[in-house]
């Protein structure tokens, strides 16, 4: 400090010495994120919200720190944000029509191309009753990865075909092969059935009412059974007694007039039945009354024979009395069908029936009707 002076003095200049401070700006592109000014020689400290880029559709980042580096202040500075780029991934799922996930889904980056996708081995489709499914595509069609994405498969559908088989019984009489929901129809022979001893046969159509075609489908021929129909003729010598029409099996029953044969000088006639004997008919027949003959002696004696002959009715048989010795007789039904013949050996015996009913007996030219019990 300057004092009086008393001598030589050298006085020297002091100076107050400032530290001199700068402006540190810290930005995002064109966005000043924050701006301080920071004395010379220190490091600047950002203290504002850590920097954001918003993501594109390509790329997402995150903040990496600021360019230039930050270094302890000489000057005014200008530092900027810096950010990494990360590519981004995004699902690609693969569908079936029915919208089940054909494969795991996987993440491509974008920009991969549509040819670098991996797709799924191509599916297949039940069909249905009505169509058959091949695999067509992708829809939408496979475009390169620019965001998440779905491709759903595509089916071309044909109509199904079915086989018709017309049969009989075991003759295959046509195949034709039918689209779904076609009627088919039969242009083959009509179907025909052997006849046999008993029937012929006549075609009326199928086993089921022909429809539209859901399937493979067999067709039987169906026959209605007519039994075979004969002529029966009752004959006495040339003279028509009753004619009928009878169907195969039938046994054809004689409702007229008992046949008569007139008698001669020598003889007398008894109807005892039919040649051949009624059963079941199996083809045109002629049935011929049949009679015995009774050589004619002395017609008194004749006379009071038969007169003393007795037939009666008893507990499934005849009993005849006062019979002729080697006469004949013969048990009949009502149709006149002989059920038991023979010749008189006793004077009294008993002819056995197999069921109660009426009938006509005759012994020698006595005849008579009874009923057994």
């Amino acid at each position: 400090a300057l004092t009086d002076v008393t001598g030589d003095a050298v006085y020297s200049a002091v100076y107050d010495s400032t530290i001199r401070s700068y402006l540190v700006s810290f930005v995002d592109g064109d966005d000043v994120l924050r701006s301080e000014e920071f004395p010379y020689g220190e490091i600047p400290v950002y203290s504002g919200d850590i920097p954001v880029k918003s993501a594109t559709a390509q790329y997402s980042y995150t903040f990496k720190g600021w360019n230039p580096a930050i270094t302890p202040v000489t000057e005014s500075m200008t530092y900027t944000a810096v950010f990494d780029s990360t590519v981004n991934k995004y699902e690609v799922v693969f569908k079936d029509y029915n919208g089940n996930v054909l494969k795991d889904v996987v993440q491509y980056g974008y920009g991969t191309l549509s040819s670098e996708i991996v797709k799924p081995v191509n599916p297949t489709r039940t069909g249905t009753a009505q169509f058959a499914y091949t695999f067509k595509s992708w829809t939408p069609a496979l475009t390169d990865v620019t965001g998440d994405a779905v491709y759903s498969a595509v089916y071309d559908s044909t109509s199904q075909i079915y086989t018709v088989v017309f049969m009989n019984e075991s003759e295959e009489l046509m195949r034709a092969i039918v689209g779904y929901g076609e009627i088919p129809s039969y242009n083959g022979k009509i179907p025909e059935k052997m006849p046999t001893d008993s029937s012929v046969f006549k075609f009326v159509g199928w086993n089921s009412e022909i429809q539209l075609v859901v399937g493979n489908t067999i067709y039987t021929a169906k026959f209605e059974e007519i039994k075979k129909k004969f002529i029966v003729r009752f004959m006495n010598e040339n003279e028509l007694l009753k004619s009928q029409v009878v169907d195969y099996g039938d046994v054809p029953n004689y409702a007229g007039e008992i046949p008569v044969k007139n008698s001669n000088s020598s003889y007398t006639y008894n109807f005892v039945g039919w040649l051949p004997e009624i059963g079941a008919i199996t083809e045109k027949t002629d049935f011929v009354a049949v009679f015995d003959s009774t050589k004619i002696t002395r017609i008194d004696d004749s006379r009071y024979t038969n007169l003393k002959i007795s037939v009666v009715g008893k507990t499934r048989s005849v009993q005849i009395s006062a019979a002729t010795q080697g006469s004949a007789y013969v048990v009949l039904d009502m149709q006149g069908r002989a059920l038991n013949r023979g010749i008189v050996a006793s004077s009294n015996f008993n002819v056995p029936v197999r069921r109660p009913g009426r009938y006509l007996v005759r012994v020698g030219s006595y005849m008579q009707q009874i009923s057994v019990k």
